[in-house]
């Protein structure tokens, strides 16, 4: 500490390199500018240096170094004699870069390092928020209960995954103080946080409990602000209430530097304008909720996009978009199409907000919901974010074709087609319609994935078997496989299935295989709410029965360009299991490259793959 004391002293007597003029920024994409970029001399390596840049209007920025940076190197930042942040490298996790929120005008970046780190650049990008949602108490036991997963902030961390995000959102607000550690590593390095919270109960208008449910956390030392979830269409008649309060909040002195963020729709202007007009005038945030299932929606966001921007021009810049990359079949899913590459997809959502001219300059990008991901698209979601929303890019990182060459009509909507079938007996097996189902799928539910199942009846003289060639591998790369089950007659019991689902013909992974029983909740057949049609405005429904899936998950690397997937109904090849005349619904064949063993981060020691997936 006393030598970077004495380096910091030699700022402030004019000993360091002199600031360099400030040049005008380039843009990379809708959301990244590219600032500043200094070459470094190699003939020169002071263990001091300053960057000057500018900053048009209050934002996010990123700072990263290059050079020779060995793991253990240390690295002190500091903005106009703020505080200083010190990365300690690693290499793996820790990487010479920082982010932070910085207001309009000029800055003064200094650098110091030790005598054997030399620097050879630095890049300055204004960038947007960029929001992960959310590590929370749900998060936690979700995982743990229902697929064996359970993540933390430093797990995630670990992982490579938190690294490429600015906003960290914690669930419930009012409770960070069971964070604190979290939150003083993750604001260490110049990030925020912010909590959720819930709308008065019934849309009422109760100054009370807005203070409690929007002020109270806004006003917590160890969150930066609050995220309302979720003012939908239907608070229509209450929406200028809310409008005139976030405009009141704005101007309170105790709420001075907090932000506010509202979860909405992308639609209906002419409803939230009112809410709209408060949330822009107190420098908030409109965070709409764009959950896609198809490309052709990608084309109605753009619309609605540009209807907000004639509606209120401006509003862009107080807009961030919060995607639904949630991929939990029977639970939440909108990866509802098991012959898609979802990772191709959802890159195409965000190069959409990357580049399409409706999107310039948006303040920023998340995703809901963390605790309806799994590992591969969350790692893919990280990943995409520095690779759009950090460097800039225009081009994809996920490429290829959006649908999967691996297995053939693997939801069944064909019938038997590209499957090999082995009945116990005549009537054992075979494909049925959907409506076979005692109830009807939740609106946010993958499964039954369409107008087919695939249908077994337990015998005790032989198995029921599907199969299929797997093809189209590449030898060494990482792939999964997911299969859903469900007990057609007793669905609410949250029982395990006796089952055999397996990859012959590759390497599997063993430690990353795992069964797992999943309750949700679902509609009765007989029941037609109001706007069924549209799922996203259909939520709350009565009657709803729990329904129980079995997921069957296995990762494998490719030995070859072929493999076999084999589903049976007795867990062993000789054995009977489960109980004689059980009668089984299969759905999803769900097989793609799987990115989550891979690193996230880049770095010189190992950088991730950038080839089609």
């Amino acid at each position: 500490m006393k030598q970077l004391s004495r380096i910091f002293a030699s700022i402030a007597t004019g000993i360091l390199l002199a600031a360099q003029p400030v040049a005008a920024s380039q843009r990379l994409n809708n959301m990244v500018f590219e600032l500043k970029r200094v070459e470094f001399p190699a003939e020169e390596s002071p263990t001091s240096r300053t960057v000057s840049f500018e900053m048009e209007r209050e934002g996010w920025i990123y700072l990263g170094l290059k050079g020779k940076i060995a793991p253990g190197a240390e690295i002190s930042l500091r903005i106009d004699g703020g505080e200083i942040t010190t990365l300690h490298i690693d290499g793996k996790t820790t990487l010479p870069e920082k982010m932070c929120r910085v207001n309009a005008g000029l800055h003064r970046l200094e650098i110091t390092t030790d005598d054997a780190t030399v620097l050879e650049s630095v890049v300055i990008r204004a960038i947007p928020q960029i929001v992960f949602f959310a590590i929370d108490n749900e998060m936690r036991t979700r995982h743990k209960l229902d697929y064996s997963i359970i993540r933390t902030y430093d797990s995630l961390w670990d992982q490579g995954v938190l690294q490429n995000f600015n906003v960290l959102t914690l669930d419930p607000a009012n409770h960070t103080n069971q964070y604190k550690e979290e939150i003083g590593k993750w604001r260490a390095l110049g990030r925020s946080v912010i909590t959720k919270t819930s709308l008065p109960k019934d849309g009422r208008e109760e100054m009370e409990k807005i203070e409690t449910l929007w002020v109270k956390p806004m006003q917590d030392p160890l969150s930066d602000g609050t995220i309302v979830d979720e003012i939908t269409p239907k608070y229509q008649s209450i929406i200028p209430y809310w409008g005139k309060v976030i405009h009141e909040l704005g101007k309170r002195p105790d709420l001075k530097g907090k932000k506010l963020y509202t979860f909405n729709s992308i639609g209906f202007p002419e409803i939230y304008m009112p809410l709209v007009e408060g949330i822009v005038a107190s420098n908030y945030y409109y965070g709409p909720e764009v959950y896609l299932r198809r490309m052709g929606d990608l084309t109605g966001v753009t619309t609605k996009m540009k209807a907000w921007r004639q509606a209120k021009p401006g509003i862009e810049k107080q807009m961030i978009i919060f995607l639904g990359p949630d991929n939990m079949a029977p639970a939440l899913s909108f990866h509802v199409h098991p012959e898609q590459n979802y990772k191709v997809f959802l890159d195409r959502q965000i190069r959409m907000l990357a580049n399409e001219p409706a999107f310039a300059d948006l303040a920023g990008v998340g995703f809901w919901s963390a605790h309806y991901m799994d590992d591969d698209i969350l790692c893919a979601f990280a990943r995409l974010a520095r690779h759009y929303l950090i460097e800039g890019n225009t081009e994809p990182l996920f490429n290829g074709p959006l649908t999967l060459p691996h297995i053939e009509n693997p939801g069944f909507e064909a019938g038997e087609k590209g499957w090999k079938l082995s009945r116990a007996n005549p009537e054992s097996l075979s494909i049925r319609s959907s409506s076979i189902l005692q109830y009807k799928k939740g609106p946010y539910s993958a499964l039954p994935e369409g107008k087919r199942v695939l249908y077994t009846k337990r015998s005790k003289e032989k198995p029921n078997v599907v199969s299929q060639t797997v093809r189209h591998l590449e030898p060494g790369r990482i792939y999964h496989l997911n299969v859903y089950a469900l007990d057609l007659n007793h669905f609410q019991k949250a029982e395990a299935i006796p089952a055999n689902v397996e990859i012959r013909g590759a390497e599997v992974l063993e430690e990353h295989t795992r069964n797992s029983v999943i309750r949700t909740k679902a509609r009765p057949q007989d029941e037609k709410p109001e706007g069924e049609e549209d799922p996203f405005v259909y939520e709350i429904v009565q009657g709803k029965v729990n329904v129980t899936w079995n997921h069957y998950h296995r990762i494998f690397r490719a030995t070859g360009e072929t493999a076999e997937v084999v589903i049976s109904d007795w867990d062993q090849k000789s054995v009977p299991s489960g109980e004689e005349g059980q009668e089984l619904v299969w759905d999803f064949v769900d097989i793609a490259p799987n990115i989550s063993l891979e690193p996230v981060l880049p770095s010189s020691a190992s950088k991730p793959s950038t080839s089609p997936r």
